[in-house]
């Protein structure tokens, strides 16, 4: 897969001299490339609070991040950007493990085609980016991207409410930003099997200066790698939790593929009455709902109910005090701990005698610029945690569960962020 990006990345640099001489530049103009470099560290430690399980109750977590990176105007039609950050965290309890990792950052292309480069038709952006449709939503939320279909799971990554965009994607603006509009073919990254492709639409409009909505369909895992996955309308359990369909002697597994839909809307009162007393984030209103499988598998899928996370969130103000004090709570029926599996199989059980006592998750999440390149940020929440989706974990499947189990389980955690230019760097902790 990397070495995917670094491809992309070089085509997009062998583009360049090209692109140069398309707008009837001459050489001595197209050597000149404004590069600005980047970087920051992050520091990060938390507790969670989960008295169903021994192993995880009063489970402390340390996080370190390193990213350095370069954002370089290759034309003024092509912007090209590489990063690389090492990570290095602690599992305090009951594995006191300690880990490193190094790998990628964002590193991606994006070429501004058509009309004039301030004023494009429409952006292309090829390779790895980081990529947000709500943006209000501080944890949880961003259901269409960053969730899954067959089984239903839902992620949440404190600090981090966006998607992994592995792929390509073309976004353009009309009506002096009235509407705006993406498609986008990715790649899976996170969640095996990898390499599956998605194909998805995004759309969001703001008639009035108090409102906006936006919705969207993704076609999960429309064009899979693996052919020995095949679509099944009799989906059963086996002993470990895994669907499947008897096919005579053999056993044939379900396909992950799905179609998912996604709403939201936005109420903003500050467009009926300006004030210099409210941030910008200050009394904004935000809902976003999900159907995590238009299509049901009987018996497992049988209820869309069961496939349709609700959030609502509100920003209180502060009045100077924070730059983000948000509250968020999520209503989502799924009787099942649903979790991502790194097999064809697609789900790992999890508990199962849950089945209201999750319904409701919850998020209060404060953010303050101290500086310019120092920030602070914090959250309690009961959310969707999983270590595997969230600390990198090791792929057994002990930590692809959710960790909180139920609404009364929560844990917080505090960051503090610093950098240079660090404003450039769309990081993943």
């Amino acid at each position: 897969m990397y070495k995917s990006i670094w491809i992309v990345i070089l085509l997009l640099l062998g583009m360049y001299p090209f692109s140069g001489i398309a707008d009837g530049q001459n050489e001595q103009e197209t050597m000149a490339v404004p590069m600005i470099p980047f970087g920051l560290g992050t520091y990060q430690t938390g507790q969670l609070n989960n008295k169903n399980d021994d192993r995880d109750h009063l489970r402390w977590n340390q996080v370190m991040v390193g990213l350095v990176g370069v954002d370089a105007e290759m034309h003024e039609r092509l912007q090209v950007l590489a990063s690389i950050r090492v990570k290095r965290w602690l599992y305090a309890e009951p594995e006191h493990e300690l880990y490193t990792e190094f790998g990628f950052g964002e590193m991606y292309g994006n070429m501004a085609i058509g009309g004039t480069p301030d004023n494009p038709m429409f952006n292309t952006i090829l390779g790895l980016s980081h990529y947000k449709y709500n943006p209000d939503a501080c944890h949880l939320g961003e259901y269409l991207l960053r969730s899954g279909a067959y089984p239903p799971f839902i992620t949440t990554d404190f600090d981090f409410p966006k998607f992994e965009a592995f792929g390509v994607r073309l976004g353009a603006t009309h009506f002096d930003e009235i509407f705006k509009q993406d498609i986008m073919l990715t790649s899976e990254r996170l969640n095996r099997p990898h390499g599956d492709y998605s194909l998805s639409y995004l759309a969001g409009v703001k008639p009035a200066s108090f409102i906006e909505f936006g919705g969207g369909i993704s076609f999960s895992r429309i064009f899979p790698m693996s052919k020995k996955v095949i679509e099944s309308q009799d989906l059963r359990v086996d002993s470990n939790g895994v669907p499947l369909v008897e096919n005579g002697d053999s056993t044939l597994y379900y396909t992950m593929q799905g179609t998912k839909l996604m709403a939201r809307i936005q109420l903003d009162p500050k467009g009926l009455f300006p004030s210099q007393m409210f941030t910008e984030q200050d009394l904004k209103l935000y809902a976003e709902a999900a159907l995590l499988g238009v299509k049901d598998y009987t018996p497992e899928y049988s209820d869309r109910m069961e496939r349709l996370p609700i959030m609502v969130g509100f920003h209180f103000p502060t009045f100077g005090i924070l730059d983000v004090l948000a509250f968020e709570a999520e209503y989502y029926k799924q009787p099942k701990l649903a979790a991502p599996n790194e097999y064809l199989s697609a789900i790992t059980a999890g508990e199962t005698k849950f089945t209201k006592e999750d319904d409701w998750r919850w998020a209060v999440y404060a953010k303050r610029q101290v500086m310019e390149n120092l920030s602070i940020s914090g959250i309690v929440t009961s959310d969707h945690w999983r270590l595997e989706v969230q600390e990198g974990g090791s792929f057994r499947s002990g930590y692809l569960n959710e960790r909180a189990f139920t609404t009364k389980n929560w844990y917080w955690r505090v960051r503090i962020t610093w950098g240079i230019n660090s404003n450039r760097a769309s990081y993943k902790e």
